[in-house]
């Protein structure tokens, strides 16, 4: 067991002790190739998230039995002969799971290694209805995983890559809260890109006009000003205004040239530029204000830094008295 309280790993070296608790649901499994088993699994768990990253050495098939409460995105390292959820294994292809869809999979080659992001179903659905103003409603007749796109696939790998390296090293980001917060809602948002192009929409709402648009760009301004001590998400807004995410996109672009997103990611940049200007090398890092302002992603933390304050976190840092 790892010193962090959200990671875990795992070692089954027999089929017979096969546990399938961190898939949400009962999963029968069947050796395909003779020899001894051997499955790890190592486990992040977020609360409403969870990472599973489970490598085995046989060829297999599976099946589950009975539904489970979460949506799941699935990834397999590497091609092998065989299909998931009824779609082809193919490397770095991101399949992603209803939770009523009837799961079975056959790997027909030994030896794979596949990540798995589960969310909470309650969670993902309350998610898209504040996003959207709508209830997520998918066809009954849907009988197959849902291939995402490729952009989002390799966003998706980054995220739990940069997940999973931070919990099995007890990285201190794991531990504040408004990163786990960033982790839960990128991915989340990620994994809603293919399901909502299969859902059912209702009729969307009319676009606001120009003075609607600069009152809500307004309110939530305000919103953001009056909140210094928190990261705000787009999630937040919706919220906060009772309004959909399309609504939010037209507004700000309207407004002010730039999407939700664009513009909460400049208001927390300059949270993190003020605390490093307040701060010295002996009392923070640039890490450690990254991760409390809901930046998972180091690199790209850096650029967009240095492309808005024209130097680098680090130097902020050296130069704060």
């Amino acid at each position: 067991m790892n010193g962090s309280s959200v990671f875990r790993q795992q070692i089954i070296s027999d089929i017979a002790d096969w546990d399938s608790s961190a898939f949400g649901s009962a999963i029968d499994i069947v050796q395909l190739t003779p020899g001894r088993f051997s499955s790890t699994q190592q486990i992040v768990d977020l609360g409403c998230l969870q990472v599973l990253r489970m490598s085995v050495n046989q060829a297999v098939a599976a099946r589950g039995r009975g539904a489970t409460s979460r949506y799941a995105a699935v990834m397999f390292d590497d091609s092998h002969e065989g299909d998931f959820a009824h779609v082809r294994i193919q490397r770095d292809r991101l399949v992603v799971l209803p939770p009523d869809l009837d799961f079975d999979a056959c790997v027909k080659q030994q030896g794979f290694r596949c990540t798995a992001t589960f969310i909470s179903s309650q969670y993902v659905e309350d998610y898209y209805r504040t996003l959207t103003g709508q209830t997520l409603c998918l066809p009954a007749e849907n009988k197959t995983g849902l291939i995402a796109d490729d952009a989002i696939a390799a966003r998706v790998q980054l995220c739990v890559d940069a997940l999973l390296d931070a919990a099995s090293n007890n990285d201190e980001c794991v531990q504040h809260a408004e990163y786990r917060a960033a982790i839960i809602d990128e991915l989340t948002t990620l994994m809603l890109r293919p399901l909502q192009s299969l859902a059912i929409s209702e009729d969307e709402k009319p676009q606001p006009q120009i003075a609607k648009a600069h009152r809500l760009v307004n309110q939530l301004e305000d919103y953001i000003i009056g909140n210094p001590g928190i990261t705000v998400r787009l999630i937040d807004l919706c919220e906060h205004a009772s309004v959909s995410e399309r609504t939010l996109q037209y507004a700000f672009q309207r407004v002010l040239g730039l999407s939700p997103m664009q513009y909460l990611t400049r208001c927390r940049l300059h949270q993190v530029h003020a605390a490093l200007n307040q701060a010295t090398a002996q009392t923070t890092t640039v890490s450690a204000e990254a991760c409390r302002w809901g930046f998972w992603h180091l690199g790209e933390f850096a650029q967009a830094y240095r492309t808005q304050f024209g130097e680098l976190p680090s130097e902020t840092l050296q130069a704060s008295k």
